[in-house]
């Protein structure tokens, strides 16, 4: 069993690591979550304990589920080939294509 100082530090690697995968700058994180850039930097080095509510906000940030933010589940190779070639593509791009996927999952001809 992890002790607790493990525990927080996993979930800092476990943070970074997502946030990283999904292209995310830490800024971009905590503005998101509703936190400051020194907060959310001490979160992510393991140094301070999230609140429910600021872990919440990051995993929604982050888009990402908590159990993977605790357990530091990979994501399956499907997510990650797909968020590799969302990597780069301009905003209008990304919106697009959020337009398309939503209209798919709409469908019911899929």
């Amino acid at each position: 069993m992890k002790s607790s100082d493990e525990r927080i530090s996993s979930l800092g690697a476990n943070l970074r690591a997502a946030r990283t995968v999904l292209g995310f700058s830490p800024r971009e994180i905590a503005k998101s979550a509703g936190i400051s850039l020194s907060h959310y930097s001490q979160i992510e080095a393991g140094k301070r304990i999230p609140s429910l509510e600021v872990f919440i906000n990051i995993s929604e940030a982050l888009k990402v589920s908590p159990d993977n933010l605790i357990y530091g589940e990979k994501m399956t190779s499907h997510q990650d080939t797909i968020l590799q070639m969302l990597t780069g593509l301009s905003d209008a791009e990304l919106l697009r294509i959020d337009q398309i996927l939503r209209a798919i999952n709409q469908s019911s001809f899929f």
